[in-house]
């Protein structure tokens, strides 16, 4: 049995995202598509403005090593990790919340554990409010930081963000594993790992932002998918991996997604990158697209990009319900989807 843990965040979920995220995903027939035909601007309504106020209590000091220990002990293979913020940040018992004062530096330890037969590398990054920042991982400050592991091994990583303002912010910190030339892209175990908090920086008010409605039509898929590929047609999902650079560095690709819950319709943010840095939609003029899909619905997204490597890669992220309370006040995860997502990897030669 292969799964990823991660300790005290979506246990449970992020173990059936991460086995379905290591599957090539199929689809039948296709249909053509129109592209961004309407936008619709909603505003997700903020959390009143409250007083804040700092608890008194401190938060845990180590790791929950009694669910690190059952793991190792089970003798499964998989990637273990775990996230705790340093007791000045107040973190709750499931490291969802944290609160600051203004001018504090947020600091707090990111343990990996390798469990599987093989070196696995991954790149770290960290984004606040879906931007990606300038941060301190293991004593260096970069926007990207470099990690391989052996098998057997378990690291424990120092994290430091500042300059943080005042507010709610949604924090995200990213491990995205790097390929070597020959691996199989379509068969990559544990392709992401990730840690989603809340911080709240004398404030409990998120941001307002605005969200794009797609044109949508109707799609039968269990499962939350997103692919880039090189298709407008809105039925196909097959991941492309390989793709020949343009001589005017821009490309033109398509994101391909839908809401698989059958209930609710949702509100996501998606993200993407060349390489390690992020990128911006070039004819939306953001590095974030909020938008909403109908429950049980697909769409297919027309996006350019002005690529910057020579060589490097283009790939994205899907965030459920940005800036969302992960937990409620009694401490207990908050009753809504708030997975992160990784698409296919395409490479350029």
């Amino acid at each position: 049995m292969e799964c990823y843990y991660e300790i005290g965040l979506f246990l449970v979920f992020t173990m059936a995202t991460f086995c379905l995220n290591s599957k090539k995903h199929h689809t039948g027939t296709t249909l053509c598509g129109v592209f961004i035909i309407v936008v619709i601007f909603l505003t997700m309504p903020a959390f009143p403005e409250d007083k804040f106020i700092l608890p008194n209590r401190l938060g845990p000091k180590n790791f929950d090593y009694k669910i690190i220990n059952a793991f190792v002990n089970s003798g499964d293979k998989g990637i273990l990790t775990a996230f705790k913020g340093d007791p000045e940040m107040r973190g709750t018992h499931l490291q969802l919340s944290y609160y600051l004062k203004a001018g504090e530096s947020f600091k707090a330890e990111f343990l990996i554990g390798n469990y599987t037969d093989q070196v696995v590398d991954y790149f770290i990054l960290c984004l606040m409010d879906y931007k990606q920042q300038e941060f301190v991982f293991n004593g260096k400050r970069a926007t990207s930081h470099p990690v391989s592991i052996k098998p057997g091994e378990r690291v424990i990583y120092a994290v430091t963000l500042d300059n943080i303002e005042k507010g709610a912010h949604d924090f995200l910190l990213i491990a995205v594993k790097t390929l070597r030339d020959s691996d199989n892209p379509a068969e990559a175990d544990f392709p992401l790992l990730f840690h989603r908090a809340n911080i709240f920086v004398e404030s409990y008010s998120f941001p307002r932002i605005s969200y794009n409605e797609f044109y949508q039509k109707p799609s039968d898929f269990q499962v939350f998918k997103i692919v880039i590929n090189k298709s407008q047609e809105v039925n196909h999902f097959e991941e492309l991996y390989y793709d020949t650079k343009s001589s005017s560095d821009k490309l033109q690709f398509y994101i391909h997604i839908n809401n698989s819950y059958s209930d609710d319709a949702l509100h996501f943010a998606i993200v993407p990158f060349d390489d390690t840095k992020q990128i911006s939609f070039r004819q939306l003029d953001e590095n974030v697209l909020y938008y909403y899909l109908k429950s049980k619905t697909k769409s297919v997204i027309k996006v350019n990009a002005d690529l910057k490597y020579q060589k490097g890669s283009l790939w994205a992220i899907n965030i459920d319900n940005p800036y969302s309370r992960l937990e409620t006040e009694d401490g207990r995860m908050a009753q809504i989807p708030t997975i992160v997502r990784i698409s296919n990897t395409i490479k350029f030669r």
